[in-house]
């Protein structure tokens, strides 16, 4: 299994840096990873929201132009909450806002303090829910399609006739399938 994850840091000089210490949290637990790199915030929405899907998200925090950096941060996880169900490491230099709950698919890391960001990433793949999603999401991709294309390839011509199958009933009956196979 190869986890896909995305490292979200504006800082140009840091990223590199960043993209070769943040594998190391991943090899101590013998988790084959993909980081990828994103230098602007809009960018990374743009690509969860698109067909990118990551197990793990770890991003520099954007303050953006409010004078409540705190209220900044918080739209920002939100933002990433309301597009993916993806677990979250946010990381920065400054304090954690009040409203920041930490929890198993949420954490915050002091670019200056430990638990460090690597620490946080280990803390994430203990919760195991970085793997679990991956797993869900192959199983998902797996049974969807062995469905698509053994069921629906022999019922085919039943399930069409009188004009057709409308999306909807077709997309539920895949949904079925999926969740009892799984």
């Amino acid at each position: 299994m190869k986890l896909h994850v995305l490292v979200v840091e504006d800082d140009p000089d840091d990223l590199p840096g960043y993209l070769n210490d943040f594998k190391k949290p991943f090899s101590r637990r013998g988790i084959d990873v993909e980081l990828e790199g994103c230098g602007k915030f809009e960018d990374a929405y743009k690509r969860i929201e698109g067909s990118n899907r990551y197990d793990l998200i770890v991003s520099d925090t954007y303050r953006g132009n409010s004078e409540n950096g705190d209220a900044a941060v918080m739209e920002m996880v939100s933002r990433y909450q309301r597009i993916s169900f993806c677990p979250l490491v946010v990381y920065s230099s400054g304090t954690m806002p009040v409203e920041f709950h930490e929890g198993p698919f949420l954490a915050w890391a002091d670019k200056a303090r430990p638990p460090t960001i690597e620490g946080k990433i280990e803390f994430m793949l203990e919760t195991g829910i970085p793997q679990i999603s991956r797993k869900l999401r192959d199983d998902l991709e797996i049974s969807g399609s062995e469905f698509l294309w053994d069921f629906l390839e022999k019922n085919w011509g039943r399930l069409n006739c009188d004009g057709g199958i409308k999306p909807k009933v077709l997309e539920r009956l895949v949904r079925r399938r999926a969740a009892f196979q799984i």
